[in-house]
């Protein structure tokens, strides 16, 4: 009689990290957006707008809160699903502040202007990460739509 009880709390309290930690993660992601942008680079811009990563963020975001309520919806496919959308938000995370690092390193050089930065190729896994963002949340709506 115990068991069950131990299994339905654990998923509870499993449930209420995750969306703790997407919280926090999607408020860092969005701050260091906010970083990145204030450097004044037309092209993080461009990106970023392309990438339309706040918009998603929010409606990721949202979408998440939303299920945190509804119970019936977790199982375990499911709860895999929001732990593979944590381990990509978290990759995104650090890349944003790896970013942001790489921004303020290459600023304090000598001649910054005309030197080219790591920037480019760091946007370029961004991009990829986001990609496979879209591709876990997409799969995420399939699975409760089953």
């Amino acid at each position: 009689m115990i068991e069950p009880l131990l299994v339905s709390s654990s998923l509870l309290i499993g449930k209420e990290m995750f969306t703790q930690t997407i919280t926090t993660t999607t408020k860092n992601i969005y701050n260091g957006i906010d970083k990145i942008l204030l450097n004044d680079n037309v092209q993080f811009k461009k990106i970023l707008d392309d990438l339309d990563i706040t918009i998603k963020l929010d409606i990721i975001h949202t979408f998440i809160l939303e299920l945190h309520n509804d119970t019936k919806l977790f199982n375990e496919t499911v709860t895999k699903t929001f732990n593979y959308l944590e381990e990509i938000l978290k990759i995104i995370e650090q890349e944003i502040e790896n970013i942001n690092n790489e921004i303020i390193k290459h600023n304090e050089k000598w001649f910054s202007r005309f030197r080219f930065s790591n920037c480019p190729n760091m946007l370029v896994k961004l991009i990829n990460h986001i990609k496979i963002l879209d591709n876990r949340f997409e799969l995420l709506i399939k699975l409760i739509k089953i």
